[in-house]
């Protein structure tokens, strides 16, 4: 198993913050960072193709636009984007079994609750063996990056 760290992103401010956290969490440990993208695509007749190819730009475009912003921040950190077609809670578990840790965006601590149900299935949760950190954004603008890492006391 290569070392490395992952952090599940959607385009969310949330999401941002959690990359950010982990490319700077990375960079301290001398590690790649693999950033994710994952959307479970339903199988429906009235879905047409063109709409699939337009989500998989749109989350490319997102991808390549948050890796982007952490290389201008981190510009020597190995960096990886993945784009995954299953269930978020399935696929960033199995992700996260590869990784040293996975990194997730929270709307918060007084929803961190319903982050997990809305999110993520308790046991989708709790079967991953790697540690799992939660970022909470802050109320600042979007394109403000979060203060610098600061060790936990």
């Amino acid at each position: 198993m290569t070392r490395h760290l992952t952090v599940g992103v959607d385009g969310s401010p949330e999401s941002r913050w959690a990359a950010s956290w982990a490319a700077d969490e990375a960079a301290l440990r001398s590690l790649p960072l693999r950033l994710i993208y994952a959307e479970d695509r339903p199988v429906s007749v009235a879905m047409p193709v063109s709409s699939f190819e337009t989500q998989e730009r749109g989350s490319d475009r997102m991808l390549t636009e948050v890796a982007n912003d952490l290389r201008e921040r981190h510009p020597g950190l190995d960096m990886t984007t993945g784009r995954l077609s299953a269930r978020p809670p399935a696929a960033l578990s199995a992700e996260a079994s590869e990784a040293d840790l996975l990194v997730l965006g929270s709307r918060g601590l007084s929803r961190i609750t319903v982050f997990f149900i809305r999110s993520f299935d308790m046991a989708t949760i709790s079967s991953i063996e790697r540690p799992v950190i939660l970022v909470r954004a802050t109320k600042r603008q979007d394109d403000e990056p979060p203060p610098p890492y600061r060790p936990l006391s």
